[in-house]
C-alpha cells in the first residue's frame, strides 16, 4: 500500500509540472510540429503572428490546443480550437513569449486520443524604433531647378542603423514613394521640377536573424520649386544698328513681371561690363519706363573696341533670395569702316579735307542679334505668347457660373510656326504649374466647372528640323473666377392653410435668402411667366416685414382659372452681371382646394 500511494503522489505532481503528460493513448500519437508563418520570431507590437500545430502526414486532429509559458514558468492554455492555425495580434502579448501545441483526435470507437506536445516556439515583441530628424541643407524658403540640396535624416543616438529611406509624400494623405534609398544618411540630389513636395525619412535596423526593422516616419519636410525669374530681353539704341564714331551707345536689359527688386549685369565677350575697364557712361532709365527694377540702361562710346557679342542677366529679390535670370538673348556689335583701307580713327587731317568737301563719311557699327542657345543644344524660348479669355457673347466677366460656356485664347507673336499649344493652371496643394489643356488650335473652348476656378498661363511650341519641341516662355496670367448660383428662393401661398373663398385675394409670396443686393422676380404658372395681360388682375407689393431686395409678392383675385402649377425664380445684381438664380419648389393650387366655402368662424 505505501508503495501504491508513493507512485500516485509521483504522478500527481507530474501532472501538476506538465498537464499534458499521462494522457490516454499519448504512446500511440506522434507529436506535432509547431511553426510560424515566417522565418522570424521577432515582431512589432502592431503586427499579427500566425502559428500552424501541424500532425505528421499519417495524422489528423479533431482539435488543437495552443499553451504560453507563465511568469511561473508553467504552460497555461492560450486557446483552443479546431483549426490547426491560430493568429495572434502580438498586442496580446509580452515582450518575451513561448508557445507549444498539441492535438486531439479519436478512433472509430469514439475513444478520444491526446498527442504528446510539439516542440516550443519563442517569439520576442518589440516597438518600433524612435523616428529620425529630417532636414534640408541648405534650408531656404524655395529651390530653383538645378540647384544641389540635401536630405538628412538624423537617427536616435545609439541607434545601430542599417539603413536609411527618404519618402516623399503621395495624393492622399497616408501613400508615400520612395525617392531615395542607401546606408547613408545623407542623400545629395540636384532640384528639377519633379522634386516639389512633402518628404519624411525612416531608417530601419537588423535583428539577429536579419530582420529589417524600420522605425518610425521622421517629422516633414517641404521643399517648394520654383521657376527661374524671366528671360530678360537685351536692346540697342540706336534701333537701326548704324552709329556714328563718337557718338553714345545706349544697351537696355529688360525683363517681364512684377516690380519687386533686381539687380542687372551686363556681358562682354563673356566677362562682366564695370567701369574701370568697359568705360561705362551714366545713363538713365530707358524713356517710357517707370522703374529701374524692371530694366536698366548703360551707355558707351562708340569705339573700335566696342565691338564683341553683348549679353546681359538678371537677380531678383524671391523671398528673400537673390535668384539669376537666365541669359538674355545675344547681340553682337561688328565695326566696319566705309572705304578699305581706313582705319578706326581718322587722322584730324582726313577729318578736315573729308569737312570742307562737306562729306560725311564716318565709321559705323553694325548690331546682330542672334538667339542665344540654352545649354548644349537647343535654341532660347520662343517669345510669350499673349492669353485671354472669351464667351460666346465675346463679353468678359469679372467671374463665371457653373455651366457657362467660356474661351481661353493663346495668341502667339505673328510670324511663329506653331506646333501646338499648352495651356496651364497653377496648382492648388503644391506650388507650380500643371496641364489644363492642349492641342494643336490657340482656342480651347469648355464648360466652366467647380475646378475651374484658378490663375492661368499658356505657351506655344515649336519644332526644330530635327523634331525636338522647343517651348516658348510662359504668357501673362488670367484670373478665372468662379460663383455659385443665387440660392434657390422660396414660394409660399397665403393664408397658408390652401383654402380660399371665391372671390378672395391670393397672395403669392417668393422670397430669398442671402444680402440685401438687387434682385429682380418672376413668377410663373403651368411654366408661362404671370403678366398683366393674361392672367387678369395683378398687384405687385412687398413682402411685409421684410425689404423688396429679399422677397416680392403678388397678389390674384381667387378664380377657377387660377389653378395649376406656380413657381418662381429671380435674377440677382452679382458684381455688375445678372444672374438668374435655380426655380423655387413647385405649388399647385386646385380648383377644389381654393374655392372651396369655409365658416371664417371655425378657423
Amino acid at each position: 500500500m505505501g508503495s501504491m500511494a508513493l507512485v500516485a503522489a509521483t504522478f500527481a505532481v507530474l501532472y501538476l509540472l506538465d498537464p499534458f503528460a499521462g494522457s490516454q493513448g499519448e504512446a500511440s500519437l506522434p507529436a506535432p510540429t509547431l511553426s510560424l508563418s515566417t522565418p522570424y520570431s521577432t515582431f512589432l507590437n502592431e503586427e499579427w503572428i500566425y502559428l500552424d500545430c501541424t500532425p505528421p502526414a499519417e495524422q489528423t486532429g479533431s482539435w488543437f490546443s495552443f499553451s504560453q509559458m507563465n511568469r511561473s514558468n508553467q504552460w497555461t492554455i492560450y486557446k483552443e480550437q479546431i483549426r490547426k492555425s491560430l493568429e495572434i495580434p502580438a498586442t496580446d502579448l509580452e515582450s518575451k513569449e513561448t508557445f507549444i501545441c498539441f492535438y486531439k483526435t479519436k478512433d472509430n470507437k469514439g475513444r478520444s486520443f491526446q498527442s504528446p506536445r510539439s516542440n516550443s516556439i519563442a517569439i520576442s515583441i518589440i516597438k518600433p524604433p524612435r523616428g529620425p530628424v529630417l532636414s534640408l541643407d541648405p534650408q531656404q524658403p524655395f529651390y530653383i531647378p538645378g540647384e544641389e540640396l540635401s536630405l538628412d535624416c538624423a537617427a536616435p543616438e545609439g541607434q545601430d542603423v542599417a539603413g536609411y529611406r527618404f519618402l516623399r509624400e503621395g495624393q492622399t494623405q497616408k501613400s508615400k514613394q520612395l525617392f531615395l534609398e542607401g546606408k547613408e544618411p545623407r542623400q545629395a540630389f540636384q532640384v528639377d521640377e519633379n522634386t516639389n513636395g512633402t518628404y519624411v525619412c525612416v531608417y530601419w535596423i537588423l535583428t539577429a536573424e536579419g530582420r529589417e526593422i524600420q522605425s518610425q516616419k521622421s517629422n516633414t519636410v517641404s521643399i517648394v520649386v520654383r521657376d527661374l525669374p524671366p528671360t530678360p530681353d537685351l536692346k540697342m539704341d540706336p534701333a537701326s544698328g548704324m552709329i556714328l564714331a563718337g557718338d553714345t551707345m545706349r544697351i537696355t536689359c529688360s525683363s517681364n513681371g512684377n516690380h519687386t527688386e533686381r539687380k542687372f549685369y551686363f556681358y562682354k565677350d563673356g566677362a562682366e561690363i564695370g567701369v574701370t575697364n568697359q568705360r561705362p557712361l551714366n545713363c538713365s532709365k530707358e524713356p517710357g519706363d517707370a522703374s529701374s527694377n524692371i530694366s536698366l540702361s548703360i551707355c558707351l562710346q562708340a569705339q573700335p573696341n566696342l565691338t564683341g557679342e553683348y549679353t546681359c542677366r538678371y537677380k531678383k529679390s524671391m523671398s528673400g533670395r537673390w535668384i539669376m535670370s537666365p541669359w538674355s538673348q545675344k547681340v553682337n556689335i561688328t565695326g566696319e569702316l566705309d572705304r578699305p583701307g581706313s582705319v578706326w580713327r581718322e587722322s584730324k587731317a582726313e577729318e578736315d579735307r573729308r569737312s570742307s568737301a562737306g562729306g560725311i563719311r564716318a565709321s559705323w557699327l553694325r548690331m546682330e542679334s542672334k538667339a542665344l542657345v540654352a545649354g548644349s543644344q537647343g535654341e532660347a524660348s520662343p517669345p510669350a505668347p499673349t492669353l485671354s479669355l472669351s464667351t460666346p457673347f465675346s463679353t468678359f466677366h469679372p467671374f463665371y457660373i457653373l455651366g457657362e460656356e467660356l474661351s481661353l485664347n493663346c495668341a502667339a507673336p505673328e510670324g511663329q510656326d506653331v506646333a501646338g499649344y499648352r495651356f496651364l493652371e497653377v496648382a492648388q496643394s503644391l506650388p507650380g504649374w500643371q496641364i489644363f489643356l492642349e492641342g494643336k488650335e490657340p482656342h480651347k473652348a469648355f464648360q466652366v466647372g467647380e475646378i475651374t476656378n484658378g490663375t492661368y498661363v499658356c505657351m506655344y511650341w515649336i519644332l526644330t528640323p530635327d523634331g525636338q519641341q522647343i517651348q516658348s516662355q510662359k504668357s501673362s496670367t488670367v484670373s478665372i473666377v468662379v460663383r455659385d448660383l443665387p440660392p434657390t428662393p422660396n414660394l409660399k401661398v397665403d393664408p397658408a392653410s390652401g383654402v380660399y373663398l371665391e372671390g378672395d385675394t391670393l397672395l403669392i409670396i417668393c422670397s430669398s435668402n442671402g444680402s440685401h443686393t438687387e434682385r429682380r422676380f418672376y413668377f410663373y404658372k403651368d411654366g408661362a411667366e404671370i403678366g398683366d395681360t393674361n392672367q387678369g388682375s395683378l398687384n405687385f407689393s412687398k413682402f411685409r416685414g421684410a425689404p423688396s431686395k429679399v422677397s416680392l409678392s403678388i397678389c390674384l383675385q381667387a378664380e377657377p382659372n387660377h389653378t395649376g402649377e406656380y413657381t418662381c425664380r429671380y435674377e440677382e445684381n452679382m458684381s455688375g452681371r445678372w444672374i438668374i438664380s435655380p426655380w423655387s419648389q413647385k405649388v399647385n393650387i386646385t380648383e377644389r382646394v381654393c374655392f372651396k366655402k369655409i365658416d371664417p368662424g371655425k378657423q
